[in-house]
């Protein structure tokens, strides 16, 4: 089993066709036994990324709502999520000021930066990194995490 830990731009994938979808949707096949985490603050940007779809017109409102409705099940039954605590604030301010990220961007990484200390720290194997965005990976790999991108992925 491994511990996946994915922010807003790798996931989005799930629910919209683009560039490493194919990838993303083998990561959650029932024949892997994987356990996937994000930020709590993943919801209202994948509620954004769709709407931004919706309106641009990539989606039709009936893919919209499915994929919205289907996200709204999975983040019940398939995400365990990071809260926003003062751990997870204080090491995005500390983040913040080492790396050049965006707020949402170092939120993201310390809440899976602290999701992996509790699992090495627990015995269990390191978690995967998985984001969309080659900056924010390489701020992750700086910090001892691995990490993937979905996008080197044609399929």
């Amino acid at each position: 089993m491994t511990t996946y830990y994915f922010d807003t731009s790798g996931l989005i994938k799930r629910y919209v066709t683009e560039t490493g979808s194919g990838w993303v949707w083998r990561l959650f096949s029932p024949e892997f036994d994987h356990f996937f985490l994000t930020s709590r603050l993943t919801m209202p940007e994948i509620y954004s990324a769709l709407a931004r779809r919706l309106r641009e017109g990539s989606v039709s409102a009936a893919a919209y709502s499915s994929n919205l409705q289907v996200f709204q099940r999975d983040s019940t039954t398939t995400y365990r999520y990071i809260e926003l605590t003062m751990d997870v604030v204080n090491l995005s301010r500390d983040l913040l000021a080492q790396h050049a990220l965006r707020a949402s961007d170092a939120v993201q990484l310390a809440s899976a930066l602290g999701a992996n200390r509790l699992l090495v720290t627990g015995g269990l194997a390191p978690l995967v990194f998985v984001a969309a965005d080659e900056r924010l990976l390489a701020v992750a790999r700086a910090e001892g995490m691995a990490g993937e991108n979905p996008n080197d992925y044609a399929v």
